[in-house]
């Protein structure tokens, strides 16, 4: 019980989308193999397959795959499953391969001036 109230409800339902993707992934191109616990095989199979955008699902970028495969630790971790898969060197290497590819998504960054604060505050005081 607490393991399951280890992780807020927020975090807990975006695994479970990757674990059910992941479970349908596995039933749909390795069928008859259990899904869990998954092993390096299939967890690379699965990520190549989502940064590709393979199938019904849009391709991932490399920061929502790695979220991904927390997810798919998770459920190690609440059934008492071995977790030392996710440390995989073949594993880390598709993630950052994924980012050379695609690169990584950064959000421009501009300075805080003194005229930008002066319109964020103008803006406040005006909207109170």
């Amino acid at each position: 019980m607490f393991v399951w109230y280890g992780l807020k409800k927020g975090t807990r339902d975006g695994y479970k989308s990757a674990q059910q993707q992941y479970e349908h992934y596995v039933h749909d191109y390795f069928p008859g193999t259990n899904s869990w616990p998954a092993t390096e095989t299939l967890i690379c199979a699965f990520a190549a397959h989502r940064l590709e955008g393979l199938g019904p699902y849009t391709r991932l970028k490399g920061t929502s795959l790695e979220g991904y495969i927390l997810g798919l630790r998770s459920y190690h971790v609440d059934h008492m499953l071995p977790v030392g898969v996710f440390t995989s060197e073949t594993l880390k290497r598709i993630v950052k391969g994924s980012y050379e590819i695609y690169g990584r998504a950064k959000r421009p960054r501009f300075p805080i001036t003194r005229d930008s604060l002066a319109r964020i505050t103008e803006d406040a005081s005006i909207n109170q």
